[in-house]
Parts: C-alpha cells; sequence; structure tokens
C-alpha cells in the first residue's frame, strides 16, 4: 500500500492479537452460527455504483451454488435489503438474525470462528485475525468490473498472505 500512499503504515493484526492479551466481552452467539465452512459479508454494491442491477447478489448466488456442499452462513451489510438476497435460502444458506445486523463482524470474529471468509472488498478481509490454521479470507471482486477497486484489493491482498481472489467461475472452496 505504500505505492499507493507512503503515509500508510502495514500493522499485521494477527501479531497485535497475539502480543496482547485484551480481555474482551464477546457476544452471545446462538451454536448454529458457530464454525461454519464459509461466512459471506454482502455490500450493497449496486446502491453505492460499483455494480449494476444488483449484479453483486447474483455473483454470491453463483458463489453459493459451487459450494453448496459446505455450511454457508451470511451476514447482511447493515444498508443491505433482505428482499434482494430473501431468495438465496433455497440453497440451503443460514443468514445471521436482524439482531446482529448491526455488531460490527470485528466483535463477533472470535466466537463464530468461520474457515473461510468471503466478500467483495469488506474492510472485513482486512480486520480480523486468523484463528484457525485452515483459515482463509476470500474475495470476488475479480468478478465486478471496477478496475481501481480491483488494484487495491490485489494490492491489500500482498500483506495477507491468505487472501484468496476468485473469479466467479472458479469459486469452489
Amino acid at each position: 500500500l505504500s505505492e499507493l500512499n507512503p503515509n500508510i503504515n502495514f500493522i499485521g493484526i494477527d501479531s497485535f492479537f497475539n502480543n496482547y492479551n485484551l480481555d474482551i466481552e464477546y457476544p452471545v452467539i446462538d451454536v448454529k452460527y458457530l464454525n461454519s465452512d464459509i461466512l459471506t459479508f454482502t455490500q450493497p454494491l449496486t446502491e453505492d455504483k460499483f455494480c449494476k442491477s444488483n449484479e453483486e447478489v447474483l455473483i454470491i448466488e453463483k458463489f453459493i451454488k459451487c459450494n453448496s456442499d459446505k455450511k454457508i452462513i451470511i451476514k447482511l451489510h447493515p444498508r443491505d435489503i433482505m428482499s434482494n438476497y430473501r431468495y438465496l435460502l433455497k440453497y440451503n444458506v443460514i443468514f445471521l438474525p436482524e439482531d446482529y445486523r448491526n455488531i460490527p463482524y470485528q466483535v463477533m470474529h472470535a466466537s463464530i470462528r468461520p474457515k473461510n471468509i468471503v466478500s467483495f472488498f469488506s474492510s472485513i478481509l482486512f480486520s480480523v485475525p486468523s484463528l484457525t490454521n485452515n483459515f482463509q479470507r476470500v474475495s470476488l471482486i475479480n468478478s465486478i468490473g471496477n478496475t481501481n477497486i480491483k488494484k487495491v484489493v490485489h494490492q491489500m491482498g500482498k500483506y495477507f498472505g491468505d487472501l484468496k481472489i476468485l473469479d466467479t467461475e472458479s469459486s469452489k472452496l
């Protein structure tokens, strides 16, 4: 990132959490949301003019179809509308309840402990520690057309060895 802005310093979040014994009270999470294979984070990309006509929902649907053998949980972005995603329930995915919608995921991460987190370019991909040996951060950024955002995610990916950037067509985990 220093290539894009010399004022940006990289601090590895894993080493930060490993060096501090933080006494944090985590929210109580229902057991059915724990240890998922994939936790997917939505982003209102159509609303933010990064996609057209809810393209982000179709991309997530393709990803879910490719990974239908996995336990998939979806956390809606606070500005996302459930009705845009409701039809994905036919794929046996689980949505985090409305109660969790406005809780920053970073607060829930240690409790939920997913094997993989998936988003387009949410800060979640870059702001939670790896808590398990097989933990992966997965970006679907290559499926949308904005080249500037793609450049930033690819650059950030260099700092996270476990960031996997997928195309929708090759999105089996």
